[in-house]
């Protein structure tokens, strides 16, 4: 009889950037010829899990910093819920997931690994394979997958799964990890920064490095609420770039994150989109944020993922005659959004914008882009320095 193999794959999904604000939205000119250009119909959805996702999070942790990456979280729950059959594709398919029509290419990379002792099926050019005996090598398997999940993560010192998540009964991994390092199209320099006072929803005023720009940017208002959309670097000229959107409320920041829906986050996308650009400053925390490799089978059976876990009731019978189950799903992330590059001295004219927006209190910030209905990369809040 022919032994089982592992299946190690690797998908790396590459987010989507491309041209500048011009070619992709209403009445930004060509900076070459000078002449307006008018961009397609903006057609966008944001995705329910994203939001649920983050307002989930949110419940979680009363106070301070949330910061979640729902793409990624989502490509490996996609690729589960290809494997599954009954209440277990049954619960996966309820948190209505998109799927992503293309593969994004940028210098953003994510990961999202599965591991398991028996043949999975796979797309072409979707998963890279490496057969490996599970139950006669366990050592080495765990090793490997920890040392895929480590390099995706830029670590090498992350042991992020081990012998007790594993059994006869289990031999199904997921993880997922996504490091997020793009250049901003307009540089935050360094010279520019400085020290400033953030108004923490504690009460604190805490001093934190605050990065300062100049630039063209679109900006939205709403009841409560004023936005802005600031473009990160293309790599891929002619497809949507990826966005940082700031949204800074009138009032509690996390309420309004709790409050929000994907019709209502949808809006202020759109907004955003829509807006004609306009010459301002943008003042923004410095930010470099990992978020440690952990285990989320409990939060995702809090989002009605139960059967996934469970020995009795996970069904992969599509993929595998055997009774098996999820063992982890681990998380990690890193995320860096800081200066672009030095100046040899500060921009006095910084001080001279018609019009400024400065995230010096509580806000709530995403990144994704302004044009499809992928799901969003990052959204997080912040609320203290």
């Amino acid at each position: 009889m022919d032994k089982k193999k592992i299946i190690w794959t690797g998908m790396a999904l590459l987010g989507l950037l491309g041209g500048g604000l011009g070619q992709m939205y209403l009445k930004n000119g060509n900076p070459e010829t000078g002449t307006e250009t008018a961009a397609p119909e903006v057609k966008l959805a944001t995705d329910e899990f994203s939001v649920r996702f983050f307002q989930h999070s949110l419940a979680e942790k009363n106070n301070g910093n949330v910061l979640v990456a729902p793409h990624v979280v989502s490509d490996v729950l996609l690729a589960l819920q290809t494997l599954s059959a009954g209440a277990t594709f049954e619960e996966l398919k309820a948190l209505k997931l998109k799927e992503q029509s293309v593969l994004r290419g940028s210098e953003q990379a994510r990961a999202a690994l599965l591991a398991m002792d028996f043949n999975l099926p796979r797309g072409e050019n979707q998963h890279a394979a490496l057969p490996l005996p599970f139950s006669e090598n366990l050592p080495m398997a765990l090793s490997l997958y920890n040392g895929m999940l480590a390099t995706a993560l830029g670590r090498n010192d992350c042991q992020l799964v081990d012998s007790k998540m594993v059994s006869n009964r289990t031999k199904l991994l997921a993880g997922c990890v996504t490091d997020f390092r793009l250049e901003w199209a307009c540089p935050f320099n360094s010279a520019n920064s400085r020290t400033s006072d953030f108004d923490n929803a504690s009460g604190g005023m805490p001093h934190f490095r605050q990065m300062r720009t100049k630039g063209l940017f679109q900006c939205a208002k709403g009841d409560n609420w004023k936005a802005v959309a600031l473009p990160f670097k293309s790599v891929e000229p002619g497809a949507p770039p990826l966005v940082y959107i700031g949204i800074l409320p009138d009032g509690s920041a996390r309420e309004f994150a709790s409050a929000l829906t994907p019709v209502q986050l949808t809006g202020i996308r759109k907004a955003l989109a829509e807006a004609e650009a306009q010459e301002m400053l943008v003042e923004l925390p410095r930010m470099e944020v990992q978020v440690l490799p952990y285990d989320m089978r409990d939060s995702l059976r809090r989002l009605g993922l139960k059967a996934l876990f469970d020995s009795e009731k996970a069904d992969f019978s599509p993929t595998s005659p055997e009774k098996i189950h999820l063992g982890a799903f681990i998380h990690a992330c890193r995320l860096s959004l800081i200066e672009s590059g030095e100046a040899p001295k500060a921009d006095d004219s910084l001080d001279y914008a018609p019009e400024y927006i400065s995230f010096s209190r509580p806000y709530i910030w995403l990144i994704a882009d302004l044009a499809t209905d992928t799901p969003i990369e990052f959204i997080g809040l912040v609320e203290e320095m």
